[in-house]
């Protein structure tokens, strides 16, 4: 937990000092056999003249299931939204740049965003040189809330697809190369998209 204050001074406006308050915490659980789940809360709000001015919140959810040979499913759920009323609309954006593959980065943006993942990681056995290689393959859904243009959460978005990952800890220290196609399953305001294929090199 962290209190704080932050100092707005606005031309025309005055200046204030804002109290702050920002919360959050992480837990993680073993409840199931070969079953790993991870959980986190956190949010922020800041006041002015005892009205909210601003404030966020971020909930997510992971859960790993290792009781396959060579294989492991893994999910999860995320949701932010943020809300600001004296500083520029925050825009929260969801694409193949954060989980939601298939459709172009930062295709849709809102102040409320939901993204679920789903996985199965499949450790093929394969090493070329120091690369090992993996394979998965996945589905995404997101929604996305706009207060200012009034896109729904209720408007779900979808894709499936395939991927390598391929790790090396010669080549990349202790991350990995995941390299993604994907094909969107839901038009975006009448438009179809196309089969899109993606990599980036990322923590495991």
């Amino acid at each position: 937990a962290r209190i704080a204050g932050r100092w707005r001074d606005e031309h025309g406006a005055g200046a204030d000092l804002q109290p702050v308050v920002d919360v959050g915490g992480h837990a993680a659980a073993n409840p199931l056999p070969e079953t790993y789940v991870t959980f986190e809360i956190a949010g922020a709000a800041r006041w002015d003249h005892e009205r909210t001015q601003g404030w966020r919140t971020r909930t997510a959810l992971h859960a790993f299931w290792l009781g396959l040979p060579a294989q492991t499913l893994a999910s999860s759920f995320t949701f932010d939204a943020q809300v600001e009323h004296q500083d520029l609309v925050p825009q929260l954006t969801l694409g193949e740049d954060s989980g939601l593959r298939g459709y172009p980065a930062r295709e849709l943006s809102g102040s409320r965003v939901a993204r679920f993942n789903f996985e199965d990681r499949f450790d093929t056995g394969l090493e070329v040189l120091s690369l090992r290689i993996g394979a998965v393959g996945f589905f995404d859904a997101g929604w996305v809330h706009d207060d200012v243009y009034g896109r729904s959460i209720s408007d779900p978005l979808a894709s499936v697809g395939c991927g390598l990952r391929l790790g090396s800890s010669h080549f990349f220290g202790d991350r990995m190369l995941r390299i993604d196609v994907a094909w969107p399953l839901t038009s975006v305001d009448g438009e179809e998209f196309d089969m899109s294929g993606g990599s980036d090199l990322d923590d495991k």
